[in-house]
């Protein structure tokens, strides 16, 4: 059904970004994850390997132990193309305006994302083959035929609320004034992008088509939800690229022998004792998980906010409220359980955001089942040198 509802233009001067795309756009999905595949093959070599001193500088780089470098490649959101999680239609869509009124239609839909695909995917992007009506009165002038991506919550009917609205996002518009079918890429959604605060479990991401304006059309003969899933090394790869033995800070204990039978030392570091695919962030500031309590698992959660602050764009204990003047909240659980990880960019005083990360395992315990801070653990992120940001870039 067709959409028809008042839309303010986005600037005339935005353009999209390339993202992922490689720089021959005729290359085959095969030789795009390649490329990829080579650059963080490079990545992981050199955090891998370090480097020795240099005679000149006296400066050189240490090898990395696995599960930092984990971590570096999950929070560059490190991700590969996933055909089996990506969308693609061949069935043609046509979207025509008469007036000023936006018109729009729904191309492309995803199943209802669970919370598993959810902390699974790094990144989005619409490719289309496209194009307008052929001929435009002026050039100087965007975003008359375009696509967006749009959040749709489980009210399949809430296209034209003004809050759904705000869930949606434009990712490129058709080259202008050409009836020549092409292939475009969007804009890539990926890890620092606004929409991941909006998306949650049970929500659809879907393609929307859209024409504005007197004598303007979209043609859309092939469209294509590209999805990218994380990657992150494996142990043969490391061995591979490194051909060395790297230290291990930690052993991650197989999924199968965390049983409820075990029980949690007093004041230990709270993973220990955690089903770790149950630790997840809800809302940017709550943490969320199933602990042990008395064999069994007990759902608990530990508001943040109460405990964690901003100060000055790096976490600290003991304050609160670091959520009000954080974006881009992510929390990331490592194959070694001593490593949960919170990260953010955090507002300074000057106005300007700095990354910071936090492991919340070394301040956060189980206590009968229920999160608690850990006695005199009022710490910033300056205590853990191991984990400045200067690692993750």
């Amino acid at each position: 059904m067709d959409n028809l509802q008042v839309f303010e233009l986005p600037d005339p001067h935005f353009h999209t970004t390339p993202g992922l795309q490689p720089p021959d756009a005729t290359d085959s999905l095969g030789d795009q994850i390649d490329k990829l595949l080579r650059t963080y093959y490079l990545v992981v070599r050199a955090l891998a390997t370090g480097h020795n001193p240099s005679p000149i500088s006296g400066h050189g780089r240490p090898k990395l132990p696995r599960e930092l470098i984990y971590m570096i490649c999950s929070f560059a959101g490190f991700g590969l193309p996933n055909e089996a999680a990506s969308m693609v239609t061949d069935k043609p869509i046509f979207v025509s305006s008469r007036d000023p009124t936006r018109v729009s239609k729904r191309w492309l839909c995803t199943e209802r994302l669970t919370r598993k695909e959810l902390k699974n995917i790094v990144a989005v992007q619409i490719i289309t083959e496209s194009h307008d009506q052929g001929w435009a009165d002026r050039r100087d002038i965007w975003w008359r035929s375009w696509f967006s991506l749009r959040i749709s919550g489980r009210d399949e009917h809430s296209l034209n609320r003004h809050a759904d609205r705000e869930r949606e996002w434009k990712s490129h518009s058709n080259q202008l004034a050409d009836y020549t079918t092409r292939r475009l890429y969007g804009l890539l959604f990926d890890s620092s992008h606004e929409i991941w605060k909006y998306l949650d479990e049970g929500d659809r991401l879907e393609v929307m088509v859209h024409a504005q304006f007197r004598g303007w059309e979209n043609h859309g003969e092939r469209g294509i939800l590209r999805i990218f899933t994380r990657w992150c090394p494996s142990e043969e790869f490391l061995n591979i690229v490194s051909g060395v033995s790297i230290p291990r800070n930690t052993i991650a204990p197989p999924a199968e022998s965390q049983t409820p039978h075990i029980p949690p030392p007093i004041n230990a570091p709270f993973a220990a004792s955690a089903k770790l695919d149950s630790i997840h962030l809800r809302d940017g500031h709550i943490l969320v998980a199933k602990l042990l309590k008395n064999g069994e698992w007990n759902d608990t959660s530990f508001e943040l906010d109460n405990c964690l602050g901003n100060l000055d764009g790096k976490f600290g204990w003991g304050s609160k409220g670091f959520s009000a003047s954080a974006k881009n909240t992510r929390l990331d659980v490592s194959h070694a359980p001593a490593m949960i990880l919170l990260g953010s960019m955090l507002k300074k005083e000057d106005g300007s955001y700095d990354w910071d990360i936090i492991n919340l395992n070394e301040c956060v315990v189980n206590v009968d089942g229920e999160f608690k801070l850990a006695p005199s653990k009022y710490h910033t992120s300056r205590d853990y040198p191991g984990l400045s940001k200067a690692a993750y870039h």
